[in-house]
């Protein structure tokens, strides 16, 4: 079926095994940057492992179909082939998409062989589950044009609308009902979305992903109208029918916001901002939250999603004061206070201010923070390095990097440690000339068993954090690679 499906949420079954390099690539992936995607495998194709560069292959051609450029979708699937030889899930998915782009050129003899051969691997059951659904659509000749599930993957939400209805004079695809469901959504038509909604998962059935992702947003479209136990209700069975990762987390956090009281209010113009913010168009964010300001200044929501703006674009001095003014405005009376706390923490540290950022990270914390914020909270600390964990490691600066020691004397050249990521510095800005905000702290465990042990029970904490400028290394595993990554997504964002 469903390209649209397997484009906005499967990603997430094979990341957990990515390498750091195609793992990060793969996170920008499923934020739907294709494009980006693109730009940032072609700089570090020459810095790959085989393992990685298999991974990223497979990364390129799905984000090259998503664009619908099927020769270059096809062209780096086969690479990505050529170089699993069938031995892991990368084969799986690089026969998925390979078969799917050969549909589009009007190959369909080669597609169908693809899409038998990602079933008869058997690698992921996501993978096999979508070359059985787009199987089955081209046996029922009811494979949608991929342009809806597209204009929604990049925001679009009314191209995709507009696209949607065209397709759905011709059939009622099904994965289109949801994309239209979702676009819906997305613009804040709530009956629009539960019709659609509705629709989809009566005709799937709750047979597939589509209802999965059609029950969260149906239940998200039922709490704007005001049907908590209807919404609930749809959530939980989201839930139930653990479709993929990604649709169960987004009902399982919506759900807990919900029941735990823990929404702030959202009217139209607030959830245009969050839209931007969420789409991280951080500039235009500013630009809406701005001229509601102008008309609203005492709104603390507003300053608290002006601070996120400001943050992201990235201008921590604005980001502080705007952060300064919602928390004047709230009176540490609710969870915006909280946030804008956790914000002004990374702030801070970003301004090499760690001190004020541990200060923020513990205002943060108080009756009225969430559970899932104090999970971020400490994991931002564990990460950052500024927990007791660190208590007594110690530390050397040198010229574009602070070294943190677990223990200096256990490291066999710690000298020459340091020399190998400064020389990987030096090489990587001459590929990317960019200015960091602040120096890279590398943390250097004794061993890389303790760094799991110490990051591992954090949510969505990896090694590399290319936004605060910190890796996590030990001498038994070398990441000094990661330096190009950091720089690279900097350039990116400048």
């Amino acid at each position: 079926m469903k390209a649209n499906i397997i484009l906005i949420v499967l990603i997430a079954a094979g990341t957990t095994a990515f390498g750091q390099e195609s793992k990060q690539i793969g996170k920008i992936y499923e934020e739907h940057k294709y494009r980006e995607v693109i730009t940032l495998a072609n700089r570090v194709y020459t810095y790959l492992s085989r393992e990685d560069e298999k991974l990223t292959d497979d990364l390129m051609g799905r984000s090259y179909y998503a664009l619908q450029m099927y020769d270059s979708a096809i062209y780096f699937e086969n690479k990505a082939l050529s170089l699993d030889n069938d031995a892991t899930f990368t084969s799986g998915w690089a026969y998925v998409y390979r078969g799917m782009a050969l549909y589009r050129q009007g190959k369909k003899e080669e597609s169908i062989r693809d899409l038998q051969k990602s079933i008869e691997l058997d690698k992921t059951h996501n993978s096999v589950e979508a070359a059985k659904e787009f199987l089955d659509n081209i046996n029922n000749n009811s494979v949608p044009d991929d342009r809806c599930e597209f204009y929604y993957s990049q925001g679009e939400y009314k191209k995709a609308i507009e696209e949607g209805r065209k397709q759905l004079q011709k059939q009622e695809y099904k994965s289109v009902l949801w994309v239209l469901g979702a676009a819906y959504f997305d613009i804040h038509d709530y009956d629009s979305a539960i019709y659609f909604e509705r629709k989809a998962i009566a005709s799937d059935k709750d047979a597939t992903n589509i209802s999965g992702w059609a029950h969260v947003y149906l239940g998200m479209a039922l709490y704007n109208k005001n049907e908590k136990e209807e919404a609930i209700q749809e959530l939980q069975k989201a839930i139930e029918l653990n479709k993929t990762p990604s649709s169960v987390r987004k009902a399982e956090n919506f759900l807990d916001n919900m029941i735990n009281g823990r929404m702030v209010t959202i009217d139209s113009l607030h959830q245009a901002i969050k839209d931007k913010l969420i789409a991280s168009d951080y500039r235009a964010a500013a630009n809406i939250a701005i001229t509601f300001l102008a008309a609203n200044p005492d709104d603390a929501l507003a300053w608290d999603q002006l601070t996120s703006a400001y943050r992201g674009l990235p201008n921590y001095d604005s980001s502080l004061y705007c952060g300064q003014r919602a928390i004047a405005l709230d009176k540490e009376q609710s969870i915006i206070s909280c946030e804008v706390h956790y914000f002004m923490g990374i702030d801070r540290y970003m301004k090499n201010d760690k001190e004020g950022a541990d200060n923020e990270f513990t205002a943060a914390i108080n009756e009225h923070t969430s559970d899932k914020l104090r999970k971020r909270v400490n994991g931002t600390r564990r990460i950052m390095g500024l927990d007791d964990t660190y208590a007594h490691w110690k530390t050397i600066e040198t010229d574009n990097i602070i070294f943190h020691f677990q223990n200096k004397k256990h490291i066999d050249d710690a000298d020459a440690l340091m020399e190998k990521y400064e020389k990987e510095y030096s090489n990587a800005s001459n590929i990317l000339p960019v200015t960091l905000p602040k120096k890279i702290d590398i943390f250097v465990w004794e061993r890389d068993a303790l760094t799991r042990n110490a990051l591992a029970n954090e949510e969505d904490i990896a090694y590399t954090n290319a936004n605060y400028c910190l890796i996590h290394v030990a001498p038994d595993n070398n990441r000094s690679s990661q330096i190009v990554y950091i720089l690279g997504h900097w350039q990116k964002n400048k």
